[in-house]
């Protein structure tokens, strides 16, 4: 049943993750905010409540060293998906689009702010590697953690940038009611249907992680995120579909931020902060990959080609897991 129960829990997940952002990003578009603070700072806050709920039922209701793997991978594992296989689809979707336009070229133009997210992400992240290492001061680190997220809000509220040049779609009930109510009425079914989802996602994991001999971590840092990651993914394969690139990479990179920050800080803080070696290989792979897209959005030109190279992360670490 283990199967069956992880296959449900995904199907729930992810359909709620949808109704979920669905409403939460109609809202977030009534904001005149520009597109690197939206797509980077307001919208993850809401669209990774499924990650947080994962997280929190982990934490809270789980518990144990089993539930803190699951807790830590779901920490994990959203950057590493986001960074190797999210990207790559996007990109591709990118060179279709340029295809169909006509205009295929093999590097395109990102807004000038895109560096920060990246800087930000390839000092965190990798630091991750050092509380595992280190049996103090995780309290001081996760406090640490915290406050460089808030560091982030600050500047990238202040570095202004585009913005957005049309809104995001309405409520999916908003054809049976009023807009408004429609998107409190997902808002209430897309938690509930998380909560319950969760619950049975990480019960399901660790079920198959004790059957299979394989850690629940390194099942955690693969499963949980592509049932989470994989709206957000969508979204930006639509909007780099209608040539919105940055926009594209704005729509997943801001929860790779909170993972790097707000979530890891809190886990250090609650619970022990224990690696295996599946979670250093992706914590390595995302901050490489993460690094060549900072020079990238530097130069403020992104290869084409460039999600090659998280595709090849992806499975090597896949190669190296299993």
């Amino acid at each position: 049943m283990g199967i069956v129960d992880l296959l449900i829990s995904f199907v729930i997940v992810f359909i709620a993750s949808i109704l979920f952002i669905n409403s939460i990003e109609y809202l977030s578009s009534r904001l005149k905010f520009t597109k690197s603070f939206t797509g980077t700072v307001i919208t993850p806050v809401f669209s990774s409540f499924p990650e947080l709920l994962v997280f929190i039922i982990s934490i809270v209701f789980v518990g144990g060293k089993s539930g803190h793997d699951v807790a830590i991978g779901t920490v994990l594992g959203e950057p590493f998906i986001v960074s190797t296989v999210s990207y790559s689809f996007i990109f591709i979707v990118i060179i279709i689009s340029m295809l169909l336009k006509g205009e295929f070229r093999f590097t395109f133009d990102v807004e000038k702010n895109l560096y920060l997210p990246y800087l930000f992400i390839s000092i965190l992240f990798t630091s991750l590697l050092i509380p595992a290492y280190l049996s103090l001061y995780h309290l001081e680190m996760g406090i640490i953690f915290i406050i460089f997220y808030f560091v982030y809000f600050y500047l990238i509220k202040r570095m202004g940038g585009e913005g957005f040049e049309e809104g995001f779609d309405k409520p999916y009930l908003s054809s049976f009611m009023n807009i408004n109510l429609a998107a409190a009425l997902q808002l209430i079914i897309s938690f509930v249907m998380l909560y319950f989802g969760s619950r049975m996602l990480v019960s399901s994991i660790i079920g198959i992680s004790y059957s299979l001999g394989i850690s629940s971590l390194t099942l955690s840092i693969v499963i949980v995120p592509v049932a989470t990651a994989l709206p957000e993914t969508m979204i930006s394969m639509i909007w780099a579909y209608k040539g919105k690139y940055s926009l594209a990479i704005y729509s997943v990179i801001g929860e790779i931020i909170l993972c790097s920050s707000i979530y890891p800080g809190i886990a250090l803080i609650t619970i022990p902060w224990a690696l295996n070696e599946s979670a250093i290989i992706s914590i390595i792979s995302t901050s490489i990959v993460s690094f060549v897209y900072l020079i990238s959005s530097i130069r403020r030109k992104m290869h084409v080609l460039t999600f090659l190279l998280g595709l090849f992360m992806f499975f090597v670490y896949l190669y190296i897991i299993f």
